[in-house]
């Protein structure tokens, strides 16, 4: 039961996560989701250096800045579902933390 206090998932600081840096996919991190984290910030990376390239042909409203604008919204999106879903997702991995520490020591059923 001490290995599972220590390695359970908050949801106030998953939720928090979510909030402050969930553009970047820093709550999926925190959850053990490295995948999603990764692709979070792969978005997040093409998008400001898509803004960021100089391009003397580009203007202020070129085709990639409105690709860049339509990730970030999309991005956004995401951000405010997983918003509604993190108590969800919480739940989800800590289910999985108790059913692979009851596997590990051989316990039926952890009880917080």
């Amino acid at each position: 039961m001490l290995d599972y206090s220590k390695q359970k998932k908050s949801f106030g600081l998953a939720l928090l996560l979510t909030i402050m840096f969930g553009g970047f996919g820093i709550h999926r991190f925190y959850l053990g989701h490295w995948k999603f984290g990764l692709a979070y910030l792969a978005a997040v990376a093409f998008t400001i250096i898509g803004i960021m390239i100089p391009d003397v042909t580009r203007t202020s409203d070129g085709p990639i800045v409105m690709v860049a604008a339509a990730v970030l919204v999309g991005i956004s999106l995401v951000v405010l579902i997983e918003i509604c879903i993190s108590y969800w997702v919480v739940g989800r991995e800590n289910n999985r933390i108790k059913a692979r520490l009851s596997a590990e020591y051989g316990v039926l059923d952890y009880k917080v």
